[in-house]
């Protein structure tokens, strides 16, 4: 602003004005227009056309093309531009393209854009600060962020902070942030004059903690680690998640160890109780360390596990330091077979390699050295040799040595073993040993022994440092390095005075150390090299190598490499001006010659020289360099692009680098072809100066990438060329028009309604311009209806798929259509487009009016333009109903009738069960069957069955047992009692004769000859005798037929006594048995004493023990009370299979009473009797 003010101050100002004024904001894309209007008045211009001398500058000094100004009248002019891309921009009205009338600040903006990520981080879980990159907009845009937890409707906004215009930031503090919660929902609002825009983000709160430095941080310290603990930081005390914990740890500089770093991932806690008992989340982790008795740094931070692994989400760094104990010695000092040296006179020196201070492992180190031989320890010994005074050199047999390191707590576990072998086993040692030093750089070189060279596998080289040269002078430890049996030259840079000796060494024996020695010779004429061979060829290296004799090494300064391509093998001429020199300055026996044409045969010579003097050329050597790739083929030209091919040119690689075998053709990363070439071709002989072929099978209006690659052994670097193809016909469809009805009814097929969709083409061939949607109605009735309608997009909306009440098909297929301008097209870039569909809107199927208008416009763009039709796709097809059961249909109702059949069936099932339930008979207790069987006979003849027959005893199935118990003996006692001591034994079996017919129905229970148990004898007694007084009216029966005559009892048996019985009565374990022959027994009246009975009936109306007396029988009748008497069987295997279920039941030809017999019903029965 400030400058465009100062720019219009500097001209000559003429009164005017534009509209509008001052500041414009505009949309992107949207037409800018701004009038200039100049006064009239002005005398010096009132009669010219003013508007003709007016213009518009792009910020203040670029003019704007006159075909974006209108005239509008004499003093007024229009700046129009159509679309207008994004701006903030300033344009200036002149007069004369110098005078300045007025100016417009234009900001051309848009809606606000959407931001893709906003980045929440929490310092410590104190607080949460949300920063993003505000996207570029000329019109000011506002932002507001709420937020709000998972599953909560209350909102909270988080308080911006104005510091860099660019970046929003804003931060919710302490006081407000819910650190507890797992999930934040972000809501972001964007607002410009152009519109809203709202977002949502989803954000991990506790992934975006970054922990505040480690608390407490203490060491334990060992010889071998180091254990340290700590405490995360104060806020982070409850925090529910895991962390990654990062353990950087350094030992001191002379150990020279590089800073490790140690990542756990998920770490936990342990808890452990403080003094008050408060639990703590204490972190402990124990490092391994190399060395003892050293100092360590340790640093310690921490992540959130969950968080991203960016070096922002960790805490700063938290550091201690930590000094290992000390521990002996874990190594001994190293060693090589030949580490020794014997003098002439015999004296052995044991040479060791000093161990590094960081190995010591404590204070007062120093080594422990043993012999096998006659002398045990040395006789001098250093800190890194010991010497002993013998004579080796005539000790026939092997010496061992065992050292150690030891410190101040002990003596290292393992020592390192040298073996001084006997003089008949020893190796001879290396020959020719020859020490230079040129320029601060040591040369040593050696020649192999002269005899058993086959034995050896390596050799040795010793070095120390001295102040002289003398053998066995070394000032400094001892090191050495083993080289292969081939490898004689070994150089060492320095600027110290070293001392050099080599060992010869086999798999069981060695030279020991050789010092150098070696004389150079005093002539100073370089001979000829005799020794050279190619030793290793590639496609654009060649390794040569050479050997010289000791004698030539104190003279030889240096060798030149002569070599030169030739294209004559036999002759070996080279080719003219192809010759070329390598001077090597340094001693060195193998030298590799690169940057070497492939597939191309040289010629090598090698010459040494001294400081003054060549030498002559050795022997020459020849061979041919391997195949390589070629270089690239070149001018690739692609011609006549078409939509389905497109014609390539090239010339061939100018190197071809080998036999030329074929050319590679790729398009868009896949080979294409091959073209072999034939073996006969020569493209350096023939004059080949094109190649062509023609790429075929393209897809239409596609961009390619081909390469063109020469290939021999290798191709070539890849030659590139792009395309696109022109425009051709769509490609078909993969699956067929998708129809998502809606209002179809179960039994009326009609789809009232649905949307008719479908997938792109498998390939545009162009622009896709828009669609054919063709719908064809075939009825049953043979009428036949057809309708095309033009698209943009790939669905639209059917209101009525089934217009008419005819039943027939409908069925509906599309394809895709390109448009294609030609040459004569006005504008080029003119584009076919449609109606733009709304988010929620319908887009129904019918033409496109936009569509239709925009290909108007096209045919007068392009007169001579045309379609490109791809093919239609398969059809799919709905079929209308009125009033007819379709398939579907009949599916439906054929599964109602199967449901309805397996419901039936289900009831009928449930109905047979509940019966078969019902008609499960209750098993009544004893004593009860025969009163719910009264109930059922209830209105029936008792006295007869279906036959006429009198009422039958039943139901007697298994033997009565009685165990051999006080309840037995009781029994025992009562029918003795009750027995006037005549023996009726007779008349029992006669009466069990008879009975042996009748059929009985019920049982007596034992249980009722345990109510006796509780009574007294004499209480039994008693109760016995008034029971022989007493009428009785059962029967004891066993197992009996279904049908029995009737029991009748004679009127003499009531009155009569029985003598006591002994034989018959009950004992335990024995039935009481029903005779099988049915009996007839008329029941007389009872005698009546005048003693009063005493009821012998239970109130629950069953019968007692006392009952149980045997029948008797007095002259030909039995009596009442015998009528409930056991018959006794002994037979005990009739017993464990017979056992009485029901009672007895009596009948007789008065009213007689059955059943079980109570009381009062055995009184009434007396009574009828008398």
């Amino acid at each position: 602003m400030i400058v465009t003010s100062s720019l219009i101050q500097s001209v000559n100002c003429i009164r005017g004005w534009t509209d509008p004024k001052g500041q414009i904001i505009i949309e992107k894309g949207t037409r800018l227009s701004i009038k200039c209007v100049v006064e009239s008045d002005n005398e010096v211009y009132s009669n010219t056309q003013l508007s003709k001398r007016l213009g518009f500058f792009f910020q203040g000094n670029v003019k704007v093309d006159q075909k974006y100004i209108n005239i509008l009248n004499d003093t007024a002019i229009e700046l129009v531009i159509p679309k207008v891309p994004e701006q903030e921009s300033m344009f200036l009205c002149k007069f004369d393209d110098e005078k300045g009338i007025t100016y417009n600040d234009v900001k051309v903006g848009h809606k606000p854009d959407e931001i893709e990520h906003i980045d929440c981080v929490s310092r410590n879980w104190e607080n949460l600060t949300c920063t993003f990159k505000k996207p570029y907009n000329p019109v000011y845009v506002q932002y507001e962020l709420k937020y709000r937890l998972d599953k909560s409707s209350l909102v909270h906004i988080c308080q911006v902070e104005l510091s860099d215009p660019d970046i929003f930031q804003c931060t919710v503090e302490e006081v407000s942030y819910r650190r507890y919660s797992e999930n934040f929902i972000l809501t972001l609002t964007s607002t410009n004059l152009f519109g809203t825009r709202n977002q949502s983000f989803e954000f991990d709160n506790f992934a975006s903690v970054i922990p505040g430095k480690v608390e407490n941080l203490n060491k334990i310290e060992t010889s071998d680690n180091i254990t340290i603990s700590w405490l995360a930081s104060k806020k982070l005390a409850v925090f529910p998640k895991n962390f990654d914990v990062e353990i950087s740890i350094n030992s001191s500089l002379e150990c020279n160890a590089k800073e490790e770093k140690i990542l756990l991932r998920n770490f936990t806690t342990h808890k452990e109780k403080s003094s008050r008992s408060v639990e703590k989340n204490i972190f402990e982790y124990t490092i391994p360390v190399k060395f003892p008795n050293k100092w360590y740094d340790v640093g310690v931070r921490m992540k959130v596990a969950m968080a991203k692994d960016e070096e922002k989400m960790w805490s700063e760094m938290e550091k201690i330091q930590a000094f290992t104990l000390s521990r002996a010695p874990d190594n001994p000092p190293e060693i090589n077979i030949g580490s020794f040296n014997i003098l002439p006179n015999g004296d052995a020196y044991i040479y060791w390699k000093h161990l590094h201070t960081c190995s010591w492992n404590g204070n007062g180190f120093n080594y422990s050295i043993k012999s096998s031989g006659k002398q045990e320890n040395p006789s001098e010994q250093h800190l890194t040799y010991a010497v002993y005074r013998q004579d080796f050199n005539n000790r026939t047999e092997d010496t061992t040595f065992y050292i150690r390191s030891n410190n101040s707590e002990g003596m290292s576990r393992d020592a390192s073993v040298l073996v001084i072998p006997g003089k008949n086993r020893r190796l001879r040692g290396p020959t020719k040993i020859n020490k230079k030093s040129i320029n601060g750089t040591y040369v040593l070189t050696w020649s192999p022994p002269e005899y058993n060279v086959e034995e050896i596998i390596s050799y040795t080289v010793f070095w120390c440092t001295s102040k002289t040269e003398l053998i066995n002078s070394c000032e400094s430890s001892i090191d050495f390095k083993e080289h292969k049996p081939h490898e004689t030259t070994f150089m060492h840079e320095s600027d110290q005075t070293v001392n050099f000796a080599i060992s010869a060494n086999s798999r069981t024996s060695t030279s020991g150390m050789m010092w150098a020695k070696c004389t150079t010779a005093n002539s100073y004429e370089i001979g000829k090299i005799r020794t050279a061979r190619i030793s290793r060829l590639t496609s654009k290296e060649i390794e040569v190598e050479w050997n010289l004799d000791c004698t030539d090494l104190g003279i030889v300064a240096g060798y030149q490499i002569e070599y030169c391509p030739t294209n004559k093998p036999k002759t070996l001429e080279c080719i003219t001006g192809s010759e070329n020199r390598t001077n090597i300055t340094t001693h060195v026996e193998k030298y590799t010659l690169s940057d070497l044409k492939p597939y191309t045969t040289y010629k090598i010579v090698i010459r040494m020289f001294s400081n003054s003097t060549m030498g002559p050329p050795s022997e020459p050597l020849a061979n041919t360099t391997l195949e390589d790739a070629p270089s690239e083929v070149r001018n690739l030209i692609a011609r006549n692009v078409g939509n389905t091919s497109v014609d390539l040119y090239w010339d061939p690689p100018e190197e071809i680098n080998g036999v030329l075998g074929s050319y590679d053709i790729w398009k868009n990363g896949n080979v294409h072809h091959r073209i072999e070439i034939p073996k006969t071709f020569d493209s350096e002989h023939l004059n080949v100066t094109k190649m062509n072929y023609t790429l075929e099978g393209l897809l239409p209006y596609e961009d390619y990438e081909i390469i063109v690659l020469a290939c021999t052994n290798k191709c070539s670097v890849a030659t590139t060329t792009k395309i696109r193809t022109t425009i051709g016909a769509p490609g078909g469809f993969k699956k067929q028009p998708t129809l998502n009805d809606k209002g179809s009814t179960i039994f009326n097929s009609t789809y009232t309604s649905g949307i008719i969709s479908w997938d792109e083409p498998e390939f545009k061939g162009g622009n896709l311009d828009f669609y054919e949607l063709k719908t064809s109605f075939q009825g049953n009735d043979g009428t036949i209806e057809k309708n095309i309608i033009k698209l943009k997009s790939n669905e639209c909306f059917v209101e009525k798929l089934c217009v008419t009440n005819v039943t027939g098909t409908v069925r509906f297929s599309v394809r895709a259509v390109n448009f294609v301008m030609t040459p004569h097209a006005k504008d080029r870039d003119f584009l076919i487009t449609g109606k733009k569909v709304e988010k929620n809107s319908q887009n129904y199927c019918v033409n496109d009016e936009v569509l239709l208008e925009s290909m108007r416009i096209a045919s007068q763009i392009d007169p001579f333009g045309y379609y490109l039709y791809g093919p239609w796709s398969e059809s799919s097809g709905h079929t209308c109903h009125y009033n007819n059961i379709n398939s579907r249909q009949y599916i439906l109702i054929m599964i109602l009738m199967v449901a309805s059949l397996v419901f039936v069936v289900m009831v009928f099932y449930l109905y047979r069960r509940i019966k078969d339930m019902k008609d499960i008979l209750v098993q009544m207790p004893p004593g009860l069957e025969d009163l719910q069987s009264e109930k059922i006979k209830k209105g029936k003849d008792s006295s007869t069955d279906k036959i006429g027959k009198p009422d039958l005893l039943h139901n007697i199935e298994s033997p009565y047992t009685m165990n051999e118990d006080e309840h037995g003996r009781l029994l025992k006692r009562s029918l003795n009692g009750s027995i006037n001591g005549a023996d009726c034994s007779s008349s029992i079996h006669s009466e069990s004769s008879s009975m042996d017919q009748a059929e009985m129905a019920d049982e007596i229970e034992y249980n009722d000859l345990g109510q006796q148990n509780n009574m007294s004898d004499g209480e039994i007694e008693t109760s016995t005798a008034a029971a022989n007084q007493r009428p009785q009216s059962f029967i004891m029966n066993s197992s009996v037929p279904k049908e029995i005559a009737p029991i009748l009892i004679s009127p003499e048996s009531i009155s009569s006594s029985s003598p006591p019985i002994t034989d018959n009565i009950p004992k335990p374990n024995s039935l009481i048995h029903q005779p099988k022959t049915p009996v007839s027994v008329y029941v007389a009246p009872p005698v009546m004493h005048s003693t009063p009975i005493p009821p012998q009936i239970n109130s629950n109306g069953y019968v007692t023990h006392s009952m149980l007396n045997p029948i008797q029988s007095n002259n030909g009748y039995t009596q009442l009370n015998a009528l409930g008497k056991p018959i006794i069987n002994n037979d005990r295997h009739f017993i464990d299979k017979m056992s009485i279920k029901t009672p007895i039941v009596a009948t007789t030809d008065q009213e007689g009473i059955s059943g079980y017999v109570t009381h009062k019903q055995l009184s009434d029965f007396g009574h009828r009797m008398q």
